[in-house]
């Protein structure tokens, strides 16, 4: 009998055993439904609010495309702008371009220096000056582009030493007489800016 009782004693046991296993099994699903029900209780109250966030961006949404409209800002052509600049720049031949323009930085410090001296240059009295001077007028270009194509052809084709005689001698072309006329009158303005 002492067996049965002991028998009965284990299997009460082991009863208790997967008793206990099971009401830890329990404790960790409801701690697990707390975890549950406190994320419901956020999803709801978002969807409560949801309506006023959803209104309030809208209406922020209507005063900024109202205002850009205002200052003439098309954002469906700023759009499509947009989505050809991003084709573009994606294309092999670009994007090939931009890394052989990463690959030499050194480079592009060098542009970018050059790039704030001549901003620090076109802010001072005497670029601004020199732009609204008659330099860079289209005579100007035309009067040093023979300038230099006379010297380049002059020195393809040769020239030979001339004396004074010689030089006296040449006077007689019309087409020297020309020259000379110009650089003493060259000279001539040059000399009077000099002493301004």
């Amino acid at each position: 009998m002492s067996d049965q009782i002991l028998e009965a004693i284990q299997k009460t046991s082991q009863r208790m055993d997967k008793l206990e296993e099971r009401l830890a099994s329990m404790d960790r699903l409801l701690e697990r439904m707390e975890g549950i029900e406190q994320t419901l209780d956020t999803v709801c109250l978002m969807q409560e609010r949801a309506p006023v966030l959803v209104d309030g961006m809208a209406h922020t949404v209507d005063l900024v495309y109202d205002e850009a409209t205002k200052r003439g800002i098309d954002f469906v052509e700023r759009g499509q702008l947009g989505l050809e600049l991003m084709e573009k720049a994606s294309e092999p031949k670009t994007m090939a371009l931009i890394n052989r323009l990463l690959e030499r930085t050194d480079l592009l410090e060098l542009a970018a220096d050059v790039s704030e001296r001549f901003a620090k240059l076109g802010k001072t009295a005497e670029f601004k000056e020199f732009l609204d001077n008659d330099m860079l007028e289209p005579k100007t270009f035309d009067i040093a582009h023979t300038t230099t194509q006379a010297l380049l052809q002059t020195h393809k084709e040769g020239h030979e030493p001339v004396g004074p005689f010689g030089a006296l001698m040449a006077m007689r072309d019309p087409a020297v007489q020309r020259t000379v006329g110009f650089t003493l009158g060259m000279a001539r303005r040059f000399g009077q800016m000099l002493d301004n």
